[in-house]
């Protein structure tokens, strides 16, 4: 398991070795779940289950799996603005994280992207725990949406990064754009904290 490797790697590396391998490493859902609630845990000096009671979290990947799904979102000016058709309402386009991602990393060609895709999608920059009922309205959003969601129909506050009680998600707001770099540069922040929380003492008990 991830809990053995981390040991060995921990006694057998430098720190700063160490942490490099968590920052490329492409984790599986158990490997991620385990270390982002370490990480989690850290932070908030807390357990994430008296964090969270009686709401059971599941790994949320920012860039999603399905980066072809197609999402209805408005138009907007260049100054944020929606912009509205003649009968006063929004008018929609249609959004997906495949064009997102070729925009961001000036990429047209489409295994580019998938490749791109598949060798970030499972970092742990691109990776946070969200609560599970929660996740799947939240899968394939934008990334602007996924930060701050605003609120439903019913004027509740839609699922999103800005509403959650936990650090490692409100950190998420602090990027503008979701891409390669920042991926990197989260994962590099992410790692640290994993080195000075030492995930593998639970290994050597």
């Amino acid at each position: 398991g991830l809990e053995s490797k981390l040991r060995e790697s921990k006694n057998n590396i430098t720190p700063e070795l160490f942490k490099q391998q968590l920052q490329e490493m492409k984790f599986g859902k158990p490997q991620a779940e385990y270390l982002l609630t370490k990480i989690i845990e850290k932070q908030h000096n807390r357990k994430l289950t008296d964090l969270m009671p009686s709401q059971p979290t599941t790994v949320e990947h920012i860039m999603p799996q399905a980066i072809d799904a197609e999402t209805k979102i408005p138009e907007t000016d260049k100054s944020g603005n929606p912009k509205i058709d003649s009968s006063g309402n929004p008018i929609m386009k249609t959004w997906t994280w495949s064009k997102y991602i070729g925009e961001q990393e000036k990429i047209n060609n489409t295994l580019e992207i998938k490749k791109l895709h598949n060798d970030y999608l499972w970092r742990l920059g691109n990776l946070t725990l969200v609560i599970k009922e929660k996740n799947s309205s939240m899968k394939t959003n934008p990334f602007h949406l996924k930060c701050r969601a605003g609120k439903d129909g019913k004027g509740n506050p839609k699922p999103c990064y800005e509403t959650s009680l936990l650090d490692i998600n409100k950190d998420i707001l602090n990027y503008k754009e979701w891409n390669k770099k920042n991926i990197e540069n989260r994962s590099e922040k992410l790692a640290k904290i994993a080195i000075l929380r030492e995930v593998a003492d639970e290994a050597k008990k």
